[in-house]
């Protein structure tokens, strides 16, 4: 019974432009699949899978036109580890000079193994029992909302750059404009724009309406990963699976990514409300108050308020007292480094209680502090700085 199921895979002898064989077989590599099956016709190969979560989708199709050599003896699937043929491959050697014309790839197959081989190298591979579903059917996007042909050098920068920000990448189209964007959780961003006439990686566009989805940035770099075409086609359409489709002669490349939906991914986006920021911040405001609640739980709270006070009102007094004792005259021979003072007079000392910190505000200045025991006791004849940086003296 084995023996007859292998006997129904595919029978072949091909030859096929090296660098694009490799190229190809390392960007099905990028979708997880482990062993891919592939339809092997007359016509040409086919492969259609997904990746186990579901989220990105691979349709290729090599048709026979793109070999060198082709024959078919015997039509069926061909199922084989990715990882191991991808490991054979790097030894394949591209050509030196750009012109020079890459040397072929040889695949033949008797049902049972793949032989691989090119530059005088021969490798030999067990065919597989069916791996991955054979046929996936493709996302039925009846339109689109927005089609951009994009230099894809630029475009894999921009979500690189992009992905230094967030795991999670914006895209947003408009009637003019292709718009690459991630924010981090401290509200920094950035921000890629392509304008349909002002941009020279954008060669092509058009736009229905505006589109806007979020896409997962390693996924992203996957699916943009080919090598093999200078100017893919990007489709959009809102909160949609993305397509990038690659051309190439003789063959045809579809990859789809599905969106994250669902979620905030901008924190600190725009859209949030003042009342949204005194939430969080009185919540904050709560845990410190725990914290500081449990560090002085051997101080009764109510003698704990008593001596704060009474340290502020002794500051008080011994300020006022000293201000009668003291001249114009001897305050300003009490400069202290040279820096320009200005001298006022105490009228009121306010006590402010911002977030769990103490602020003593005399004649401009303010000194902050975790509790009342760290306000200076004695402020008379001290010299502080108030919010400007200005040197002023408290008599």
């Amino acid at each position: 019974m084995e023996s007859e199921e292998k006997q129904q895979n595919a029978r072949f002898r091909f030859s096929i432009d090296g660098v694009v064989f490799k190229s190809l077989m390392q960007y099905v590599g990028k979708f997880d699949v482990d062993t891919p099956t592939f339809i092997v016709s007359s016509e040409g190969i086919k492969l259609s899978a997904m990746d186990p979560t579901h989220v990105m989708a691979l349709y290729l199709n090599i048709d026979y036109y793109a070999f060198e050599e082709f024959e078919v003896t015997k039509e069926g699937p061909l199922c084989i580890d990715i990882t191991k043929l991808n490991k054979i491959l790097r030894a394949y050697k591209k050509p030196k000079r750009k012109r020079e014309y890459p040397d072929p790839i040889g695949l033949e197959s008797d049902g049972q193994k793949l032989k691989v081989s090119f530059q005088g190298q021969i490798y030999e591979l067990h065919i597989l029992d069916l791996g991955s579903d054979i046929d996936v059917p493709e996302p039925a996007i009846d339109r689109w909302d927005c089609e951009a042909v994009i230099n894809i050098k630029s475009l894999r920068k921009a979500v690189k750059m992009a992905s230094e920000f967030s795991d999670v990448i914006k895209i947003e189209a408009n009637a003019d404009q292709l718009i690459i964007s991630a924010t981090n959780y401290e509200g920094e961003k950035f921000t890629k724009v392509y304008d349909r006439y002002d941009s020279e990686d954008l060669i092509d566009f058009s736009s229905d309406s505006e589109v806007k989805s979020y896409y997962t940035a390693e996924l992203l770099s996957k699916v943009l990963s080919l090598t093999l075409c200078e100017y893919p086609k990007i489709s959009l359409r809102h909160e949609n699976p993305l397509m990038v489709e690659y051309p190439i002669d003789n063959i045809e490349v579809k990859a789809y990514l599905a969106p994250r939906v669902g979620e905030d991914y901008e924190p600190n986006n725009e859209s949030e409300t003042q009342e949204d920021i005194e939430d969080q911040n009185q919540q904050e405001v709560s845990e410190v108050s725990e914290i500081e609640t449990q560090e002085h739980e051997e101080i009764p709270q109510e003698d704990q308020e008593v001596n704060e006070h009474e340290e502020i009102v002794e500051s008080v007094e011994v300020s006022e007292k000293e201000e009668t004792e003291e001249t114009q005259e001897e305050i300003a021979e009490s400069e202290v480094s040279n820096n320009e003072v200005s001298k006022t007079s105490v009228s009121e000392i306010n006590i402010d209680f911002e977030g769990f910190t103490y602020v003593l505000i005399a004649f401009g200045a303010k000194w902050k502090a975790n509790s009342l025991r760290d306000l200076p006791s004695n402020i008379n004849g001290q010299v502080w700085k108030n919010e400007n940086g200005r040197p002023i003296r408290i008599i």
